[in-house]
């Protein structure tokens, strides 16, 4: 960027991104550069900017004609530079799901005469076509080649329920359902369980899922316990 634009943006950053000078910049636990426990690689986001960011803004990546944008504030119109990737490089460009993250993928869902007779019937006061989110991808739910070849391993997106506990704190049943979308290999079943959660943590290591679903607020101590034990053994 050159000229006016340079200097535009400039002026932007420093305005609204000003805690990330040296000056005010923060780690994760508010410490500056200066203490000796700083951890450079974290940083201290004030609550005033979390308060600026939409619902999916740094999550989600928009889909304009064939061109993906980063982030809402760079739409055409934006007040911040352009940033994104070619449709054809969608593959290459969503990694941050394979490290946990949901990725959603908005895609216009209007067309600029649809807009405008919208606005005739309803009295519409938008500016810009309808975009709405069309996907969501996660680490269980990946299916695009060049992000699968990197790990050819299955990865079983995982969905846990058990039946209700008795009076001596044992669930009768454990319920389960696997599946890897890339290969669409399903896999279903049911089990009865000690107290230790045994056949649940051997399930656990046997099949490796990246991601797991369930209920909230409905599991046992003793499963919820496995379940979190198996997803730290991921991360190491």
């Amino acid at each position: 960027m050159v000229g006016d634009a340079s200097e535009r943006f400039g002026k932007r950053e420093a305005e609204k991104l000003h805690f990330l000078g040296l000056k005010e910049r923060r780690d994760a636990n508010k410490r500056s550069p200066g203490d000796a426990n700083y951890v450079p690689k974290t940083l201290y986001l004030p609550p005033f900017f979390l308060k600026s960011l939409s619902d999916g803004q740094g999550h989600s990546i928009v889909k304009i004609r064939s061109f993906f944008n980063l982030e809402p504030s760079s739409w055409p119109g934006g007040e911040q530079p352009h940033c994104g990737f070619p449709g054809r490089n969608f593959s290459m460009n969503v990694k941050s799901a394979q490290k946990g993250y949901q990725v959603l993928v908005v895609e216009q869902t209007e067309t600029p005469e649809q807009l405008e007779l919208r606005w005739k019937e309803k009295g519409s006061k938008d500016k810009v076509v309808k975009r709405e989110i069309c996907a969501v991808v996660t680490k269980g739910t990946l299916t695009e080649g060049e992000m699968l070849s990197s790990n050819p391993d299955p990865s079983y997106l995982m969905a846990v329920t058990e039946s209700c506990q008795s009076s001596t704190n044992q669930f009768e049943e454990q319920f389960f359902g696997a599946v890897d979308v890339a290969t669409n290999r399903i896999i279903l079943g049911q089990f009865g369980d000690d107290s230790e959660c045994s056949a649940l943590c051997c399930l656990l290591t046997e099949l490796r899922p990246v991601e797991i679903i369930k209920p909230t607020k409905l599991l046992s101590l003793e499963t919820d316990i496995a379940l979190l034990r198996h997803k730290k053994s991921l991360s190491e």
